[in-house]
């Protein structure tokens, strides 16, 4: 019986072998797939790597430069936002993806969530902002920011508010006490210990100064 079960398995892979070398990858199905996987569920990275994958789960990903880390070592952990999250590790912020991965190499002092594709960080006591590959997109140079809503961010510099655009360009002058972020086309700022609403043009929709 043991002999007949032998002969059977090796009927069956002799069978799904001829099946394959009919394909346009047949030179290299056995350096690509270890027989063994037809029974045991395990079989070799597609990728040609020297690393094994248990057939349904997620590839491990090769070195290049990056790292996952355990979230118990993370001090401090933002939402995730767009993809990302801020995590705090060894007294510096930077970003990993869903899997863990970091994305953003941990060097900044502090920072925020991505919104419209940037993020909030604070070097050297100052706050810019950063796009999805870590590249700088506003310099560090404002004392306080809010995040991106609808193409303008509120930014602080020598204790006024003003807003500026996605490539750093002052849009609204520096001038009001306080500000928060525009939706529906308005944003609140306080001017004189009054709160108003203004349009992208700095126009007073509600309010008067």
């Amino acid at each position: 019986m043991n002999a007949v079960m032998k002969a059977g398995k090796t009927i069956l892979i002799i069978a799904i072998l001829s099946v394959v070398n009919t394909t346009a990858e047949a030179r290299d199905v056995t350096k690509i797939y270890d027989v063994k996987w037809i029974f045991s569920g395990i079989r070799k990275n597609t990728t040609k790597k020297d690393k094994h994958e248990f057939a349904g789960k997620p590839t491990e990903l090769e070195n290049q430069g990056k790292k996952r880390n355990p979230s118990k070592r993370y001090k401090k952990a933002d939402k995730f936002s767009e993809g990302l999250a801020a995590v705090k590790l060894n007294g510096k912020y930077g970003f990993i993806d869903r899997t863990g991965m970091e994305i953003i190499p941990f060097r900044y002092d502090d920072a925020g969530a991505f919104s419209e594709g940037l993020a909030k960080v604070r070097t050297n006591g100052k706050w810019g902002f950063i796009d999805k590959m870590g590249k700088e997109a506003i310099p560090s140079i404002y004392d306080n920011v809010g995040s991106f809503s609808e193409g303008l961010v509120a930014a602080q510099s020598e204790g006024k508010y003003g807003f500026i655009d996605k490539t750093g360009k002052e849009v609204i002058s520096f001038k009001y006490d306080d500000a928060g972020i525009f939706s529906d086309g308005l944003a609140r700022v306080r001017s004189d210990g009054k709160w108003l609403y203004i349009d992208a043009s700095d126009k007073i929709v509600i309010g008067e100064r």
